[in-house]
């Protein structure tokens, strides 16, 4: 009896320490950024359903852009499949800004995991990547329209 409530009391006390080691941190280093004013929106995405719905999104940093190079960490990330958008908010008006004339196009700059931009918004299947490690490192070139 006392052996199995010393096993029980030893389980116990490593659970913490186990389930811990189950999560990570993911260090994002953004480049070409233009510094000055506003800041960079960060939002990382568990799934597609939400994607580019900053106010749904899985995490999200503020950061101010001081440099053409910015780097931000997450955290206590579990493993899966994570989308990452970025966009340098100029204005701070937490949105991200069109141009509508003689034809749609940002007027601010962005960045997508696996930098996955193209025409249109960037599709989540596009920037989706695998986050199985304790720390991982990415980069993500911005682009300025």
């Amino acid at each position: 009896m006392n052996k199995w409530l010393l096993r029980a009391g030893l389980f116990l006390m490593l659970s913490p320490v186990v389930q811990a080691s189950d999560t990570g941190s993911l260090s994002v280093n953004f480049t070409g950024l233009k510094p000055g004013a506003g800041e960079l929106v960060v939002t990382l995405f568990r799934d597609g359903e939400h994607w580019l719905d900053g106010e749904k999104a899985y995490r999200r940093q503020l950061v101010p852009v001081s440099a053409e190079k910015v780097s931000v960490r997450f955290d206590g990330l579990e493993s899966g499949d994570y989308g990452l958008y970025a966009f340098h908010d100029e204005n701070a008006n937490r949105e991200f800004d069109m141009r509508w004339l003689p034809w749609p196009k940002p007027a601010e700059g962005a960045g997508v995991s696996n930098n996955a931009l193209r025409s249109g918004p960037p599709r989540y299947e596009d920037a989706r990547f695998r986050f199985d490690s304790d720390d991982m490192e990415l980069t993500v070139e911005f682009t300025y329209y």
